[in-house]
């Protein structure tokens, strides 16, 4: 990997960990459970559903996706 490519991979590796943070900061009770769903560890069934907010990954996922274009 070339200097270019390896400082343009540390700055997406550091926003997507700022965004992470601040969305942990900024709404613990909708994002932990919103995290933990997507990773798996409790399972996916109706009631657990309800407390899961979709939005929150695929808003945050679009605008990282468009930020580098």
């Amino acid at each position: 990997m070339s200097e270019g490519e390896t400082n343009s991979l540390t700055t997406l590796m550091c926003r997507s960990m700022l965004r992470s943070l601040t969305l942990l900061i900024g709404e613990p009770a909708t994002s932990i459970p919103t995290l933990v769903y997507y990773s798996g560890l409790i399972p996916h069934n109706v009631v657990l559903l309800r407390m899961v907010r979709h939005e929150l990954l695929i808003k945050k996922i679009t605008s990282s996706i468009f930020s580098l274009a």
